[in-house]
């Protein structure tokens, strides 16, 4: 027997367009808060303690301004298919770049990276392995990162630390991974 449906003017909630807007934005909000909460979750569980906070490395700003310095990155990011070895894991090469040419305080260092696309994060030190640069570029390395896919868009963050003790983060947003072979 087919189910009869009476017309929305008969007062049939089902055909009420605003009480099933109203219903199905309940539902999605639901579904999004659930899946912003398990994402949050997994990213902080990964962050480790005394790190700063995903809404921290999230918000962090394009540009620094330190004791009358302007900084923003320069960031690439790669996994090497070379032959004569196996594919290695995300590499990222760091350039704080003070914005008007002046030289970099060499109490100024990049210390720290996080990487991150969707719910996974990698966090990295940097190290400086000599590259040679100009006095407003300062260039550090972290290698030995995920496998992740190549040609995928992260957001990242740097920490950069000064010789006063003062940690600020620095990001950038929507980089893509390369692959070089």
């Amino acid at each position: 027997m087919a189910k009869k449906r009476l017309p929305r003017e008969q007062g049939n909630p089902d055909l009420n367009p605003e009480r099933c807007t109203n219903a199905m934005l309940s539902r999605f909000r639901v579904v999004t808060s659930s899946l912003v909460l398990s994402t949050t979750v997994l990213v902080v569980a990964c962050a480790g303690p005394g790190g700063p906070s995903v809404e921290e490395l999230v918000r962090a700003p394009q540009t620094q301004f330190i004791d009358g310095h302007a900084y923003a990155l320069r960031v690439d990011l790669w996994r090497d298919f070379q032959p004569g070895g196996p594919p290695s894991g995300l590499i990222a090469l760091v350039e704080l770049v003070e914005r008007d040419s002046l030289a970099i305080p060499s109490g100024v260092d990049v210390d720290h990276l996080w990487v991150w696309g969707g719910a996974e994060l990698w966090e990295a030190s940097l190290v400086d392995e000599g590259h040679i640069s100009s006095p407003w570029v300062l260039v550090r390395l972290g290698r030995d990162g995920p496998s992740w896919e190549t040609g995928r868009a992260v957001d990242l963050a740097v920490r950069i630390v000064t010789d006063a003790a003062i940690s600020h983060l620095l990001g950038l947003a929507n980089q893509t991974t390369a692959a070089v072979y």
